[in-house]
């Protein structure tokens, strides 16, 4: 399994705006994440071999 480094500084507050959401994932290409309806962010494990 290979590590990465993913900046979360932008997260680090309570209300993370969709437009906040959206830039974590474009400087994250290589993370699965996730936003649900009550604003809770998942990092997804990794697929596939």
């Amino acid at each position: 399994m290979e590590n990465f480094i993913a900046d979360v500084k932008s997260f680090l507050h309570d209300d993370v705006s969709g437009e906040e959401f959206f830039n974590f994932c474009q400087q994250n290409r290589d993370l699965r994440l996730e936003k649900d309806s009550n604003k809770q962010i998942y990092i997804l494990a990794p697929t596939g071999p």
